[in-house]
């Protein structure tokens, strides 16, 4: 692997995907069929998984990057977290893989951390592709009260990211 940073993740995920498919046999269940099922949903994921990553590591050359870095840099302060968490609200459904190589796209653009906390932060907590769903399931008001709930989260994850950032003078990206 070229990138050292994914073969921890890769081995640890590797290790965990074999135990549970040898526990799956030892409980007498079709594991081999477990292992061919997470093959094909991968064989599926693949092609969005390309796409997204390479939409995603064109950031840094189509957004100039002074403008990400005025905007959501890391001398943007609050600005900067404020908008990480409307974008993270905003951004569009497809899960991981879309949202951390957009989060890794823009830190490598010049994005702060402060505002790439406070982007994941939001999507999971309050992207509005889940709304709908949300609202048919549990309801206006328990949606709306969970809103008023955890819309402070994002922003204040982004204020302390960059300040612990700050404090141990780490770079990201």
């Amino acid at each position: 692997m070229k990138d050292k940073k994914m073969l921890i993740p890769t081995i640890v995920i590797g290790i965990v995907a074999g135990i549970l498919v040898l526990l799956t046999h030892l409980k007498g269940g079709d594991a081999m069929g477990s292992a061919r099922e997470g093959l094909l949903t991968t064989l599926k994921l693949f092609p969005i998984l390309v796409c997204a990553l390479i939409a995603a590591n064109t950031l840094d050359y189509l957004i100039p990057e002074d403008f990400i870095v005025n905007w959501i840099g890391g001398q943007s302060g609050v600005k900067g977290i404020l908008i990480g968490s409307v974008v993270g609200i905003m951004s569009p459904p497809g899960g991981a893989v879309v949202i951390y190589g957009l989060a890794g796209g823009l830190l490598k653009a010049g994005a702060g951390v402060g505002a790439m906390v406070a982007m994941l932060t939001s999507y999971h907590l309050l992207a509005l592709h889940r709304v709908p769903f949300e609202i048919s399931i549990l309801g206006w008001k328990f949606m709306t009260l969970r809103i008023v709930c955890v819309i402070l989260c994002a922003p204040l994850a982004g204020l302390l990211a960059q300040t612990i950032s700050r404090f141990l003078n780490t770079r990201f990206g």
